[in-house]
């Protein structure tokens, strides 16, 4: 509808878009689990969390599945958090505090088909995997380097850092390719209805408690106006306006 706030609708992906485009620079800061602090600005994480969501969807992963995380708060997974949603997927935080039992219910439950675990809790992951009978693939969350231990206790596992790597030119999922198109299409379509019909549309919402005669006369006043050349007859009750 014309007559709403915003022509666009509120995605979590546009959170990321937005800060891309006015702070690029502005730092997230995280400390890895050796200890160390990672920094890089919005538009960096922007850029990856896209490459993340088109990797996701070269793997198969469709709108409405669910993606498993087992990780601690980091770079990585706040990449996870905007790719995984913005492509239309749903992001499942598992909490990696609860005992083996309950990790292994909530993503049999869940319907998991990628789980994506910390190095440090791979250990924690590894019984678990013949029972996670949805999860078809696992991503630890490193480089090439911390592939080495998770290779020898998951099935079909690949690193973080390299899983996106063919994707590294690709755009982000549907919801921020196509929403800018359907944005410049609906503010082309307003453009295009003459000035006057927005005029009525307002006047029509004003009159509603007046008489019905003098609604009337309004929208006559208002239909007569050309589009193209500002409105020579005053509103009643306007006050004349005072020129030069």
């Amino acid at each position: 509808m014309l007559g709403l706030m915003q022509d666009g609708p509120l995605l979590i992906s546009g959170l990321l878009d937005y800060a891309e485009r006015y702070h690029p620079r502005a730092e997230i800061v995280s400390r890895d689990a050796d200890g160390g602090e990672h920094r890089y600005g919005y538009a960096e994480a922007a850029a990856r969390a896209r490459r993340l969501a088109s990797a996701l969807q070269i793997a198969g992963i469709r709108p409405g599945d669910r993606v498993a995380t087992l990780a601690m708060n980091h770079h990585r997974h706040f990449e996870l958090y905007f790719g995984v949603s913005g492509m239309g997927a749903v992001l499942h935080t598992v909490n990696p505090r609860l005992f083996a039992p309950q990790i292994d219910y909530i993503v049999n439950h869940g319907g998991s088909r990628i789980l994506f675990v910390d190095p440090a809790f791979v250990s924690l992951v590894g019984p678990l995997a013949p029972a996670l009978r949805s999860v078809g693939r696992y991503v630890v969350l490193g480089g090439p380097e911390a592939l080495d231990e998770a290779a020898r206790a998951l099935p079909n596992v690949v690193d973080y850092e390299s899983s996106w790597r063919p994707a590294a030119t690709a755009r982000h999922g549907r919801c921020s390719t196509n929403a800018p198109h359907r944005r410049s299409a609906t503010r082309r379509a307003r453009r295009a209805i003459p000035r006057a019909c927005f005029i009525r549309i307002a006047r029509r919402c004003c009159t509603r408690s007046r008489p019905a005669n003098r609604a009337r006369s309004i929208s006559r006043r208002i239909a007569s106006c050309s589009p193209s050349r500002r409105c020579s007859t005053p509103m009643p009750g306007a006050s004349p306006i005072s020129r030069p």
